[in-house]
């Protein structure tokens, strides 16, 4: 089984691109990790692509620091480096996502005093 459900924060637009016919949307998602031996959270930051409908969803909605909710999978691929080295990376590809809504505080000086 090869399933992947990660949420976390755009840390920049959607790039869009059209390729051999089809859109892809990469996103670059800040996803919160917690320590479980000390107190300290940390962000790593992960590349998902979205293709095709997703992708234009995508484009259109989100936007930098919107929560995202990501289901997808998995994808290794493989290049050359400039001196000839093999280098690996797995990548998220989605299945679905969707923008999550997220309570905001904005209360003025007389709220505030209440």
């Amino acid at each position: 089984m090869n399933n992947v459900t990660i949420m976390g924060r755009l840390g920049s637009e959607p790039v869009v691109r059209n390729t051999n016919g089809s859109t892809v949307a990469r996103l670059s998602l800040g996803v919160t990790i917690n320590s479980e031996k000390n107190s300290d959270k940390s962000t790593e930051w992960i590349d998902v692509y979205l293709r095709d409908s997703l992708a234009l969803i995508a484009q259109q909605y989100y936007h930098t620091e919107d929560k995202i909710y990501i289901y997808g999978h998995l994808v290794t691929g493989s290049m050359k480096d400039r001196d000839g080295n093999v280098r690996y990376a797995t990548q998220i590809v989605a299945d679905e996502s969707s923008k999550v809504k997220t309570a905001r505080r904005n209360l003025n000086a007389d709220e505030s005093e209440e």
